[in-house]
């Protein structure tokens, strides 16, 4: 699996193939580097299969926007996602006490992972008319992202529960 860093100025997508069924697919240089998929209709997880690795992303609380990460067959969470108020993005805890930034801004629809001393890491910006589609940038190496790439897969899945949640009301 090629490291995340190693990939600053590829072309790099998040597509929806098919708008009928809730499959993501991270695309690298033309090849598909991850898949995320929610196994029912109505369902808030959703089974990332990252090369050999399989992660589940599940909202424990329907009454938090707090997600946890577990690997696939495991019962404890090994990261969470904490959201701030308003939803303006949030906290991304990972094991050993490192952290990442999800910032968030509402009108210029713009979203970005940061380190926690603010530097960009990696910014999102949506292509086409209705946002199937995302083009990811990755602005700095990082040892946190090589470690855990399936962190993009979780502020896209956020992103989308933000949507699903605002369609609702």
């Amino acid at each position: 699996m090629k490291k995340l860093s190693d990939l600053i100025g590829n072309d790099i997508t998040i597509i929806q193939p098919s708008v009928f069924k809730r499959i993501h697919e991270f695309w690298m240089n033309g090849e598909r580097y991850a898949t995320m998929k929610f196994p029912r209709l109505f369902s808030s997880q959703a089974n990332v299969q990252l090369s050999d690795q399989q992660w589940e992303f599940y909202r424990p609380s329907i009454w938090r926007s707090d997600v946890e990460v577990r690997q696939q067959g495991y019962q404890l969470p090994i990261a969470k996602y904490a959201g701030r108020k308003w939803k303006q993005g949030g906290t991304i805890e990972l094991p050993r006490g490192d952290r990442l930034i999800h910032q968030e801004k509402i009108w210029t629809n713009a979203n970005m992972i940061a380190a926690e001393s603010g530097t960009p890491l990696v910014s999102f910006q949506r292509k086409g008319f209705f946002g199937t589609a995302v083009l990811v940038t990755l602005h700095e190496k990082s040892d946190i992202l090589d470690k855990y790439p399936w962190v993009i897969m979780l502020v896209w899945y956020v992103l989308l529960q933000q949507r699903r949640d605002a369609a609702t009301h």
